[in-house]
């Protein structure tokens, strides 16, 4: 079987274990989690993030990321770095190898320099980004096939994500914001 398969084959039984996951009873951070998880062991997408849009200030905070002892609370403004240049642009970026991308600022200080990036919005209803899936993947190879597997893959949980934070933050939730 050509490598080409072998990752169609790969990425459609990761889709597979995603839904399994978005539809388990678990809370919305073990399953962002799991599915953080899902993508670093079965798609090779390592440091796996996905970050929410504060609607304050615009600026994006990290809900969830794969690894240990990351700082989770760097922050992005829109336009700033990659992860504000996909915010303001609303479309998936993709770079070949972060050490040629000056847009990258490294602020986590978990992804290989010498690898890609690829990031892409989540989006809800009319095309507003609530946050961004991001990854490193672990070669450069099908950057494009990946590209669009990552883009996919939000589809599946972004409502989810964009749920909870509608109905806390709706008049009369007398939930705080937090």
């Amino acid at each position: 079987m050509n490598d080409r398969l072998l990752l169609v084959e790969s990425e459609l039984d990761t889709l597979f274990l995603v839904s399994q996951m978005l539809n388990s009873a678990h809370d919305l951070r073990h399953k962002l989690r799991g599915i953080l998880e899902i993508l670093h062991k079965r798609s090779g997408l390592h440091f796996g993030m996905i970050t929410l849009r504060d609607l304050e200030d615009d600026s994006m905070s990290i809900c969830e990321i794969h690894g240990e002892a990351i700082d989770r609370s760097v922050r992005y403004h829109p336009g700033e770095g990659l992860v504000g240049a996909i915010l303001d642009e609303g479309a998936t970026i993709v770079v070949e190898r972060i050490a040629d991308e000056p847009r990258f600022l490294s602020r986590l200080g978990v992804y290989n320099p010498d690898l890609p990036f690829i990031g892409s919005p989540l989006a809800v209803e009319q095309g507003e980004v609530v946050g961004i899936l991001a990854a490193q993947p672990c070669d450069s190879a099908f950057l494009g096939e990946r590209a669009r597997f990552l883009e996919m893959a939000p589809v599946k949980f972004s409502a989810p994500i964009a749920q909870p934070t509608r109905v806390r933050d709706a008049p009369g939730s007398g939930s705080a914001p937090g």
